[in-house]
């Protein structure tokens, strides 16, 4: 071996710092790997049990779907603006839905998950609108309704694309309370 080394040039101590610099190598792929399977155990357990929360409660729009007045379960993220907004179309229906769950849920801004809500029927007047050179959706939601903050809800029901183009002659329905 000396006369290898005698041969190559190259003495023990640079032998020494090359054969740590390889094994210093191989420890840190092979660290890097063993951490890497261990993420993605974790991170498909976590997938699984999300998916398994999911099955158990359907999600909003696919209990409104069956009509209403109808019984949600909360989920974890829920909460009284999100539901209305799924479940309505607009989030400021948030209170009718307070309203009806007065005995289950006793302060608005804390859900627990599991609880049983019911989310009533609400009865909406419509209106069809023609829209003028002018006009835009919280116009037309205050002009027609009397509170600009439905204009989300105009969206919604007509299918807009892009709520901000808006072109005139188009008929719009409109619902209000």
């Amino acid at each position: 071996m000396k006369e290898f080394l005698k041969n190559l040039k190259i003495n023990e101590d640079s032998l020494t710092n090359l054969l740590s610099a390889v094994v210093f190598v191989l420890v840190a792929i092979l660290l890097i790997g063993y951490f890497k399977s261990v993420n993605r155990q974790q991170i498909s357990s976590i997938n699984t049990e999300v998916t398994a929360e999911q099955k158990a409660a359907m999600t909003v729009e696919e209990v409104v779907g069956q009509g209403l007045p109808t019984e949600y379960t909360v989920k974890k993220g829920d909460n009284l603006w999100k539901i209305a907004e799924k479940a309505y179309g607009t989030g400021f229906d948030w209170t009718e839905v307070y309203e009806a769950n007065k005995g289950v849920v006793k302060d608005p801004d804390l859900l627990v998950v599991g609880t049983k809500i019911t989310l009533p029927a609400i009865e909406y007047q419509e209106v069809s609108h023609t829209v003028i050179k002018g006009d835009n959706l919280w116009k037309i939601a205050q002009n027609v309704c009397g509170n600009g903050y439905l204009w989300p809800k105009i969206a919604t029901d007509n299918n807009l694309q892009n709520p901000r183009v808006i072109e005139p002659g188009w008929k719009l329905t409109v619902r209000c309370k």
